[in-house]
């Protein structure tokens, strides 16, 4: 004679369709707009008290949900309500992109704004949805709102405290710094090949019978100090230096501030007397329209009496100068590429020499 176990009225009679039967009424009440799109979900304790289940029916129920598009996670690793599954695109979350600064500022600066284009071409190419958070107070803090959507991973792009970029990098989503050499304990990064392309610019004034060479640094209003591309730039020069055993007497090193002026006393005074340099490496296009304003107020001439050497970007208003070149659009590019890899890593990314009209042999 057949036997029958006894069930629990309306109970489903295996764990399949327990679940089944979980994830139907879960899929009722996020219809019927219980939990707004990119609302911060139950947990799956509570899940699993609210429809009177074990903990693993709920996680299942949950999981079959997110399957469907209805339920997806965000940069906080808490479960969120998606948008209309419908229009959804599975497994692929937003890109969230990050600037410490407004977007007006972004769109004056002709490398910026390539770079954004960048990322945003990179961004297209995968299909990727993006959305961008730009203000100065992201130099010292979180885009708390931001983190609430259901993130695929961020790429921050301009520079910010040490404290911000560590709690960049205990986010559980991938995150890369965007044109910035990896800093503090933060995350990967897509960053130039500074020392490389340093040392290769100090070695062409080298070899061009320049001995005394000045290199003509940035300090970070953020930081308080030379910001990540200064300081590697500077040890890339410091290197070439070493290797042709040239000294830092006859080689200083200038710290600058983006308001200074012609006048800047530390420039004017290795531009003149007996010990003057003969010429500049500069790590911005800013630093080298500087100097040159400082030499002709001196009455020096540019490349006669002082070669001046300068990174900058493709495109950029500074094509006189000489130096180190950088495609800052193919630069975005590359950073979507890598935060969208399986193990985001730190890339090293080439700059490419322009030969300008500030280089000449010292007289």
């Amino acid at each position: 004679m057949a036997t029958h176990s006894k069930l629990k009225p309306g109970r489903p009679p295996a764990a399949q369709a327990r679940y089944r039967h979980t994830a139907s009424l879960l899929r009722a009440k996020l219809e019927q707009g219980v939990w707004p799109p990119l609302a911060v979900l139950p947990s799956l304790a509570q899940f699993a008290r609210m429809f009177g289940v074990g903990r693993e029916t709920a996680r299942a129920a949950v999981g079959q949900l997110r399957a469907e598009g209805w339920i997806v996670p965000n940069a906080r690793g808490r479960l969120v309500r998606a948008q209309d599954p419908r229009f959804a695109r599975r497994d692929k979350g937003w890109v969230l992109v990050v600037y410490g600064y407004p977007m007006s500022d972004l769109l004056k600066n002709a490398d910026s704004e390539a770079l954004f284009l960048g990322l945003v071409e990179g961004l297209g190419l995968a299909e990727r949805h993006f959305v961008v958070a730009h203000d100065f107070y992201l130099r010292e803090a979180l885009p708390e709102r931001h983190l609430g959507l259901p993130l695929a991973g961020v790429l921050v792009a301009s520079i910010g405290t040490r404290p911000v970029f560590e709690r960049w990098a205990r986010l559980p989503i991938p995150v890369v710094q965007v044109d910035l050499p990896p800093f503090a304990q933060g995350p990967p990064a897509v960053a130039v090949d500074n020392e490389r392309a340093a040392r290769e610019a100090c070695e062409r004034l080298v070899a061009l019978g320049h001995r005394r060479i000045g290199f003509v640094q940035m300090l970070s209003a953020t930081l308080g100090e030379p910001d990540p591309d200064s300081r590697e730039r500077l040890a890339g020069f410091r290197a070439a230096l070493r290797a042709h055993r040239l000294g830092s007497r006859t080689c200083p090193v200038i710290s600058t501030i983006s308001r200074d002026t012609a006048s800047h006393g530390g420039l004017r005074r290795i531009l003149t007397g007996p010990q003057r340099i003969t010429a500049a490496l500069c790590v911005d296009g800013g630093r080298a329209r500087l100097v040159s304003r400082c030499a002709q107020a001196l009455g020096l001439a540019v490349p006669r009496d002082l070669s001046i050497v300068a990174f900058s970007g493709v495109g950029a208003r500074t094509a006189a100068y000489s130096g180190p070149r950088i495609d800052f659009k193919a630069l975005g590019r590359t950073a979507v590429e890598v935060l969208l890899a399986p193990k985001p890593a730190t890339t090293r990314f080439p700059a490419v020499w322009h030969e300008g009209t500030t280089l000449a042999p010292p007289l």
